[in-house]
């Protein structure tokens, strides 16, 4: 079977950005001297401009500049319950030798504490938030002391192609240290609606963005900041708050201001609640005096509607979108469910304090995919289930690169269809595992096209590659390796009879536990290998693939669990 690379497509809505360049020209005469009168003063001469002490300008020093940061807080999970004490890390940068410094809001949100680790220095320093954004996921905090090495802003025009450099503190199993991931700026304009942002001024680029990266800068070979890094993915596409929005946003943090904030530290969900569909913001934290507080909003209620708008896309899109809208004293109605007690309770902001109208009935059934944990721990924890009953957030990719494919849920089935041969047709779940093992299953039947095909489940999947698990409708069965730089690499093969042939529905599952790879078909296990390339979570998914053109695969549910 020949497979080739592939490119991640995803659908961003496009604005227009206008880049401002600036420069400075020094006049210098050339015109004859004339006689000095006697008694005219002799000018002083102009001195020569000199570097700011503590400005970084090259690559190498970058690193000075860069800090680590550990919050620690509690938060209430809908799915976990209450949480104390819980930290989290990720990287910011300072912009002033006073020690002012930027991050990413998800980062320090409404933390009891935080701890900042500085080059050159054993014990951490104590800092304090000045400022957050929740919508642009950004933040401004104040640095103990003062003295430090700090970043200036690139002045340049930001084109595609520009070379730029990743900085900061990945987790990764190597432990946590600097980093530098090179890459160059792909697309200058963009927007994004996440579970954590919704940013209308995006840089996409290809220095790799990993976890715990969050926070730091995306700057040139000389340390001038092009943008703020946010979020990750496992594929080749990575994201900046792009340096004119996030300047105007940070200009007003480090005043000690929020922007559009209702204090809540929230992430955008699509799941069910005991039995019941819910989709909205989750209310990790409530920062104390804030609107939402005063509102009555707690930690672990969700809001489902804001000012007549449902919040329905999983997203932080139309919650920022409303509170854009709106000057931070207005009035505007709110709903939210509480997750404890499934009660709805509406209110408003800066008014009325919610309070009860109903309860959710137990197992209202429909809606998209359970909430998972995508740091479950526990044998038989979900990560991720879903019976497609209503979109889930699936990313598609074809190798090679195609237009000429489907992809959707309907009546409670995921159907993909890839017209060319030869191509094959993934869709990985929207939701980064933790943990490194993990058990995958699907119930899937082939519904059109031809018999020579491939239906595979796949785990461990990044921007690298992953290990696919396929069943071909003639009974035999592979274990893959893909890696970007080298394509395929067969680890295993086999025949069994434990496939229903043809057309007939078939449960396909894998497991991959530290480096062994095991395949289970119809609930028989045919077969295993080894490998050591990717040993982390990743993301998880689906796929299919033909030798003949116009193949159509029906997945009745997915589910992805600790093994």
């Amino acid at each position: 079977m020949m497979k080739a690379h592939f490119h991640k497509s995803l659908i961003w809505a496009l604005i227009l950005v206008m880049a401002v360049s600036l420069g400075c020209n020094l006049s210098v005469s050339t015109e004859k001297a004339t006689a000095t009168p006697e008694n005219t003063a002799t000018p002083e001469a102009t001195a020569t401009p000199e570097t700011p002490v503590g400005l970084v300008t090259t690559l190498d020093a970058m690193e000075k500049a860069v800090i680590y940061i550990e919050a620690a807080g509690s938060y209430r999970d809908p799915e976990e319950g209450w949480q104390a004490n819980v930290g989290g890390s990720g990287t910011g940068f300072i912009i002033d030798p006073a020690g002012i410094a930027v991050t990413n809001n998800h980062v320090v949100a409404y933390a009891a504490t935080l701890q900042v680790k500085v080059y050159g220095e054993e014990a951490p320093r104590s800092a304090v938030v000045l400022g957050v954004s929740e919508c642009s996921d950004l933040a401004v905090i104040d640095i103990d002391g003062d003295g430090f090495s700090y970043l200036d802003w690139y002045q340049g025009e930001i084109k595609a192609g520009l070379d730029v450099y990743t900085a900061g503190f990945p987790i990764s199993g190597a432990g946590i240290g600097y980093s530098l991931t090179k890459g160059i700026v792909s697309k200058t304009t963009g927007s994004v609606n996440w579970t954590t942002a919704s940013v209308s001024n995006i840089i996409e680029h290809t220095a790799k963005v990993n976890p715990g990266n969050s926070g730091g800068p995306l700057a040139t070979e000389d340390g001038k900041v092009v943008g703020v890094n946010f979020g990750f993915t496992n594929l080749d596409q990575n994201y900046a708050v792009a340096r004119d929005e996030a300047r105007a946003v940070i200009d007003q943090l480090r005043g000690g201001m929020d922007l559009d904030s209702l204090g809540v530290n929230g992430v955008g969900v699509s799941g069910k609640l005991q039995d019941n569909p819910v989709v909205g913001v989750w209310v990790r934290s409530v920062k104390p005096g804030s609107p939402a507080e005063i509102a009555g909003l707690q930690p672990g209620d969700i809001i489902t509607q804001m000012d007549g708008t449902t919040l329905d896309d999983g997203t932080l899109g139309g919650y920022c979108s409303v509170v854009r809208s709106h000057s931070p004293e207005d009035v505007f109605p709110i709903s939210v469910v509480r997750s404890d007690t499934l009660e709805v309770l509406e209110g408003e902001i800066n008014g009325a304090a919610v309070a009860y109208t109903s309860t959710l009935s137990s197992g209202g059934g429909g809606g998209g995919g359970e909430l998972g944990n995508p740091n479950a721990s526990q044998s038989g924890e979900a990560f991720f289930t879903t019976q497609f009953d209503s979109p889930d957030y699936w990313n598609t990719l074809r190798i090679p690169d195609s237009d000429a494919y489907r992809a959707f849920t309907d009546d409670g089935k995921l159907y993909l269809e890839i017209s060319p041969a030869k191509v094959g047709l993934y869709t990985f779940y929207d939701l980064v595992l933790q943990n490194s093992d993990v058990r995958v299953e699907t119930y899937a039947q082939k519904v059109a096209g031809p018999n020579t095909n491939n239906i595979s489940v796949v785990c461990r999947a990044t921007d690298a590659g992953w290990y696919e698990f396929s069943m071909t409708s003639g009974g035999y069965w592979y274990i893959w390796l893909y890696t970007k730089a080298d394509g395929f690499q067969l680890l295993k093969k086999g025949a069994t009879t434990a496939i229903q042939m043809k057309n007939q529905p078939n449960q396909i599952a894998a497991t991959c536990i530290g480096n062994v790879l095991t395949f289970i078909i119809n609930g028989i296990e045919v077969g295993s290998a080894s490998d050591r390339t990717y040993p982390g979570g990743g993301q998880v998914g689906v796929s299919i693939y033909a030798e003949y053109p116009d193949l159509g695969v029906e997945f009745d549910w997915f589910t992805a669990t600790v093994p």
